[in-house]
């Protein structure tokens, strides 16, 4: 009877065998979990904080909403966008190098490491708000706790007072907008007053051409009043210059009287009025230079955001034994299927 080869039959009959593939899989995936207790050990120690996000700054924030509305119109947007905040502000250069200033003050281990190795051996494990990890994994057992330890040290010396800087800028910043629009409500009066000062000389003089021992008709005498009257505040003065306007039966001569006095008035209060609006402008210098100070300290951090350390400190050896026992299994199968196509292979040699 002729023997005939097939390339089918051939490979149903290697995998029907799998039993002997398994071993070999297992044979790699042991060989390689045993070669991880040989490969250099990396140590990792993780210093935990906790960071809170309190959702009553959040609401009461309405300058913040008002501005970034709608990309973030709701808490859960504002939360991530604060996460990556602080995310981004925990790694920054001026952290980093105060963290490695630190750590060389402490052990002269330090000494040869720089600023972009020592960022290299940082991590950071987090979701949301809550617990935040913050890690670090090097070779040597004694750095990897000082690393953490004192990165976390540094990590709340800075953004504790980032964060009260933040809440202070917005104090600041309404201080400053309510100095602008007292200084809009100031320039407004000092226009009016300028324009009530230009319209009562003009009835001074329409008044030296009346008849001095006639009294003013409706039509003259009401909108004088109306002049005065729609600038009076209330004050000691001004109420005292409206008690006295003149009455009904009086002369030409005691409206321009009254009209100087009150021009006298408006002078005094232009003058004290310009003096303040100076002072404003300057208050309002000092605080946008404040504002300024304080915006830099806070690192564009939210004032809702509360920091703090927890005690938890845990310390682990890492080993790639998953890894080395995965691709131990696989070199096994790998091996196993190149003995298969050799027997494959002599089979078919066999066969011709």
């Amino acid at each position: 009877m002729t023997r005939t080869w097939s390339l089918a039959e051939q490979i149903y009959r290697s995998f029907h065998g799998w039993p002997i593939m398994l071993a070999f899989c297992l044979a790699g995936g042991l060989i390689g979990w045993l070669a991880a207790s040989l490969w250099p050990a990396t140590y990792r120690a993780t210093a935990d904080i906790d960071v809170a996000l309190n959702p009553y700054r959040y609401y009461e924030d309405t300058n913040f909403q008002a501005l970034l509305r709608p990309k973030y119109s709701n808490l859960d947007d504002y939360k991530s966008w604060q996460m990556s905040q602080l995310m981004a502000a925990i790694y920054r250069d001026e952290i980093i190098e105060e963290t490695l200033r630190r750590l060389q003050s402490q052990d002269s281990a330090w000494q040869a490491v720089g600023s972009q190795e020592l960022r290299s051996m940082l991590d950071t494990n987090w979701r949301t708000a809550g617990k935040w990890s913050l890690v670090a994994e090097h070779e040597h057992p004694e750095l990897v706790e000082q690393a953490a330890l004192t990165w976390r040290e540094v990590v709340l010396d800075r953004m504790v007072p980032a964060i009260a800087a933040s809440r202070q800028a917005i104090f600041t910043d309404e201080a400053v907008q309510a100095l602008i629009q007292k200084q809009v409500d100031g320039e407004e009066r000092l226009s009016r007053l300028q324009a009530a000062q230009a319209a009562i000389e003009q009835w001074q003089a329409e008044l030296a051409g009346l008849p001095p021992d006639q009294p003013l008709d409706t039509t003259q005498r009401w909108p004088i009043l109306a002049l005065v009257t729609g600038l009076a505040e209330f004050s000691p003065d001004w109420t005292a210059l409206l008690a006295a306007q003149p009455a009904e039966a009086d002369s030409p001569g005691a409206y321009a009287a009254w009209l100087a006095q009150v021009s006298v008035a408006l002078q005094s209060e232009s003058s004290i009025l310009r003096e303040s609006l100076q002072e404003l402008l300057s208050e309002q210098d000092r605080l946008k230079a404040q504002f300024d100070e304080q915006s830099k300290q806070s690192m564009a951090l939210s004032p809702s955001i509360e920091i703090a350390a927890l005690d938890q400190v845990s310390r682990a050896t890492i080993r790639p034994q998953s890894l080395l026992a995965l691709v131990g299994g696989i070199l096994g199968f790998l091996i196993w299927l190149l003995l298969e196509l050799v027997k494959i292979a002599r089979w078919e040699k066999q066969v011709e």
